[in-house]
């Protein structure tokens, strides 16, 4: 996770969000250099059967979007096998609003 952070940035502070039906989601607090914070999502698949393809799709998708105007999290890191990861994860910013589950 570290390397995804600028130079002396770190993680401190870590909120389960609700709403995420096929992953858990947390929201990752990073306090910056200069005293700030900013917020990052962490989507984790566990004992999830398609969660490379679906994280792979969804890495797609965001890529696609950036620069569209359309409000989308950015990109930071997917981890679709596992491979840095305990889970298949992706690393996206945070997009304020709310989760909407109805039809």
């Amino acid at each position: 996770m570290s390397r995804y952070l600028e130079a002396g940035e770190r993680v401190v502070g870590i909120e389960a969000l609700h709403g995420g039906i096929t992953a858990e989601m947390r929201r990752l607090t990073v306090g910056t250099r200069d005293g700030g914070t900013r917020d990052l999502v962490l989507r984790t698949f566990v004992d999830v059967e398609h969660a490379e393809d679906w994280l792979n799709r969804e890495a797609g998708a965001l890529t696609l979007l950036t620069g569209t105007g359309v409000p989308t999290p950015g990109l930071v890191a997917a981890d679709p096998t596992a491979a840095q990861c305990e889970h298949p994860s992706l690393l996206m910013t945070h997009l304020a609003g709310r989760t909407v589950l109805d039809d």
